[in-house]
Formats: C-alpha cells, structure tokens, sequence
C-alpha cells in the first residue's frame, strides 16, 4: 500500500534490482518494456533463489510463524534481583491500567531463559507511548526521560541506576530512497520480526492478566536450547550485513554455534559482495564491538576462517603467532582487570594493533581513519606505532633486569593502549614486567624535593635546574635516594659541579652515595 514504486526494464543489472527489492524495501518489482507494458515482475522470493539460499525448502528458516507459548512467571520470581522484579510488576500494572501492552524483549529474554546476568532491560510497548511515558513520570517524577517521538523510543534512568530503554512495536518503511525512515505501530508480532536472529526475537509480557507469559512466533526457544544462532529469514545478511559480525560475536559470547542454514547464508552474502559493500567506517564499528568483547581472540580467528576479516581489510588475515599473541592479550587483560578493577577500555585498542600488526602503516591509517573514536585511537595506532616497534626490537633480547629509571624512560611517554600491547608482546620478558611496575608504582614515585625548594637554596630556573629534578627522580626510583635530606644534597651536588655545558650525572651520584656509605 505505497503511492509511488519503482520499475525496471528487463535489461537490469541484478544490483539494480537488489537495490530496490532489498536496500528500499520494495518487495514486488514490475519490470516494464520500452513500451511502457508490464513484461514481468521480480518478487522477494525470485531474489531469493537467485542467489540460491533457499533452493532446499525444508532448510530455509523462512517458515510460517508458529507461536509458541509458555509461563516463565516462577523463573523470574527465582532469578531476577527482587528491585528489578519489583519495577517490571509495576510497569505491567501500570501498562494494564491504560489498556497497552508491555513486554521484556531482545537480549533481556535470552538471558533470562539461558540464566546470565541480565545487563539491559529492554521493554517494547504496543499502543500510546508518550501515554506511558507521562503515566510514569506522575509515579516517578525525579526519573530522567528522553523521548524520541518521530522514531517511537524513549530511554529513562532511574534514581537507583535501572536504564530503560523503551519502544514502541512498530513498522518501519521508507517514503523515497534516502529518506529516514517512517514509523507506524504494529503487532509485537511484526515487531520481533525486524530482529537479528530467532533467540533475540522472544517477549515477555509483564502485563497484570498474563505476567510471565513467552511469546515465541520463530522458534528461538528451541533454538537456545539446542545452542543455535539463527537468522529469521533468508535475506537476514543482505538487508544488514553487520548481522554476520553480530552472529560470530553471539556464537563465541553465548558458546553456542552458528546453524548450518545461516553459515550457508553467510557465506552467499558474502561470495555475492554484500557484505564487502558495508562502509568502512560501519565495518570498523563492528570489529571495536568485536575487540571489547569478553573474549576476543576466538572471535577474531573465525573472522578470519570465514573470510570476514578481508571486508576490513583485503591483506587483514590470522596467522599462527597472532594465536598465541591474542592469549597473551587475554593475560594482560586479566592483569589489568585484577590490578585496575572492571574497567578495562584500553585493552580492545590492544586487540586491534595485534590484529592489525602485520598491515604497513599506510593500511593501517586507513582503517583508523574510519574508527569513530577521536585523535586519541589514531595517535595510539598510527603515530606510537614506530616507536613501539622500535622499543620491541631493542629490548626483545633482553634477559636481565630493567632498572626502575629506565622503565620510567621507556614508558613514561606512551600512552596505556601502548604500553599494554608491549606486555602483551614480550609476555613474560623483563619488559612486560617492567610494563607492569610502571604502570602499578613506577609513574607514582615521587620525589621529596621539587623546583620550589632548590630556587628557595639559591638556584636559578632553568634547563640545569629541571635536569637535575629529572635525574633526582630517577635516583630516587632506583632506590638511591629516600629522604628530602638525602634528595637536597644530591640536587646541590648535581648543581654545583660541571660548568655550563652540564654535568657528569654517573661520577655525581657515585661520589654522593659512597660519601653517604
């Protein structure tokens, strides 16, 4: 029921017809003769066998919606914290009493069911939002909402941290190519049907009459059960090719396996270029989402098994001790986690310059250029890559023991990301431990004396001054200086000897120390 479609001769191009049928949504595609007579028509379905992914019926996820039901009312009495299930009861109730329906959705229901943490609620409603919304903010008035009307969602956070993020069902279509997208209510039904894969495509409904009540209309029960990630129809990774990254990510994150029907769809997406058609700045979000994973190594190799990783780059592949690389990546993560607490953001920048460590710089810059992150990935990535490198090759023979001051040189000028992927690549070298030290006490040391107190004994600001602060640090990190008294006589000694052109630092504290013994 559109006003205005498109036509096509039947000289088309397959792209010209898979722009149309996919990219804008038309479903039905007359093709007209130089006549203006109707000849024919390219349906869904006839793009669908064209690119033969569906010439096996039996095997094609593309199946009469069949809902399966059942109460999950005693699981979420026995798993959800009690604040948590306290405020779904209230949002039923109150979804109850304005005669909509409200439901869980998405990754909210898959965790439930699979018995992990759940991170997000994620609510869909069918009828008024923004009658919802002001009902709630009356119970609620110190709640901070954002309505967003045009595209139907809401988020609102609580006093007590709880985010919800809010929707309405809806149909979304397009009034002309380029436009944004035109929302319109629909069926939770239809709803779930824009999903990614069947076990994202469950909802729960917390309304008063039928609380606790599964609404499965794609089978992604069973497919939890079994340990499936499905797509919902056959043309899944032709209209989002990010669904292939999504469902390599879901595959390693739930320990599940990708089913035989939609690696095959997989990999027709990609032997006919689709996937390959995203835009580097959108692939490029998608390998950052892969690299803050909990786990990103296995994820990465089969990327690459699959071929995905050459729609990053065309030489982007995983060789043997890139392996072993991502275990020490893994290692270091865990350091840091353990030493640093939960927040561990600078690791998946580590992931992608041991990913990427085989690309010239030219190649690499390309890609960082399409990283929506700011200057900070680019200068992490592209300009500390030389001198880490650099830093690997003199110290990659390195047997003894680094001294503190001179960990203190090497890292002192490299950003986190940096230092943590050297660990990672000299792992269990005296440079990865170095790394380690720096970052948990080295950077911390601080001397007694500053600038401050040498100006108050006589000596002037200047290039002499400041290097022999920064020599003074460094003793006092190797431990051979501790006291102020200790540092002020060092200082004046370094300070008065030598002319103008500076001081022998070694011969200084030689003769200090052996004067203290």
């Amino acid at each position: 029921m559109i006003s205005e479609f498109h036509t096509v001769q039947p000289s088309a191009s397959f792209k010209e017809v898979k722009s149309i049928v996919i990219d804008q949504k038309q479903r039905v595609l007359p093709v007209i003769d130089q006549k203006g007579n109707t000849v024919g028509v390219i349906t869904r379905t006839d793009l669908i066998q064209h690119l033969g992914v569906a010439d096996r019926a039996s095997s094609s996820p593309e199946k009469p919606a069949q809902l399966f039901e059942r109460s999950l009312s005693a699981l979420m009495e026995s798993r959800l914290p009690k604040d948590i299930l306290s405020l779904l009861k209230e949002l039923g109730e109150l979804a109850q009493s304005l005669n909509l329906s409200i439901y869980l959705v998405g990754g909210s229901v898959r965790d439930l069911i699979t018995l992990k943490p759940i991170k997000d609620l994620d609510l869909t409603l069918t009828g008024d939002m923004d009658e919802f919304i002001k009902a709630f903010a009356l119970k609620h008035p110190t709640a901070r909402v954002k309505n967003h009307p045009r595209f139907k969602t809401a988020t609102i956070d609580l006093d007590n941290g709880f985010r919800l993020d809010l929707s309405c069902a809806r149909l979304e279509y397009y009034e002309y190519p380029g436009a944004m997208p035109i929302v319109r209510h629909a069926s939770i039904r239809i709803d779930l049907q824009r999903r990614d894969f069947t076990i994202n495509a469950m909802a729960l409904s917390l309304n008063s009459e039928d609380y606790g009540r599964l609404l499965d209309f794609y089978r992604g029960y069973h497919d939890l059960k079994e340990g499936l990630i499905r797509v919902l129809h056959s043309l899944s990774f032709i209209e989002d090719p990010t669904r292939a990254f999504r469902a390599i990510r879901f595959e390693n994150r739930l320990g599940f396996t990708v089913s035989r029907m939609t690696e095959r769809l997989l990999e027709t997406a990609l032997k006919n270029g689709f996937i390959t058609n995203l835009s580097s700045r959108r692939v490029m979000a998608e390998i950052r989402r892969v690299c803050e994973e909990e786990e990103p190594g296995p994820i990465l190799k089969r990327l690459g098994e699959l071929g995905l990783l050459k729609c990053v780059h065309p030489k982007l592949r995983i060789i043997p001790k890139q392996i072993e690389r991502f275990r020490r990546v893994a290692r270091i993560k865990d350091w840091y986690r353990l030493t640093f607490g939960e927040k561990f953001s600078p690791v998946w920048l580590v992931w992608l310059l041991v990913l990427t460590d085989e690309l010239e710089e030219e190649e690499l810059a390309d890609l960082v250029e399409n990283l929506d992150s700011g200057q900070k990935v680019a200068r992490v990535a592209i300009e500390e890559r030389k001198t880490l490198k650099s830093i690997l090759r003199q110290y990659q023979r390195i047997r003894e023991f680094i001294k503190p001051s001179e960990a203190d040189r090497i890292f002192s000028d490299l950003s986190w990301p940096g230092i943590l992927y050297l660990m990672a690549m000299s792992s269990g070298d005296p440079l990865s431990r170095a790394g380690a030290s720096y970052l948990t006490y080295y950077r911390l040391v601080k001397t007694n004396c500053d600038g401050k107190d040498l100006i108050k004994l006589g000596y002037h600001p200047g290039p002499r001054l400041h290097e022999a602060l920064i020599f003074l640090r460094e003793a006092k990190l190797d431990g051979l200086v501790n006291t102020l008294s200790e540092e002020l006589a060092l200082a004046q000694e370094l300070l008065k000897s030598g002319d103008s052109d500076g001081f022998d630092k070694n011969d200084v504290l030689r003769e200090t120390v052996d004067g203290r013994r």
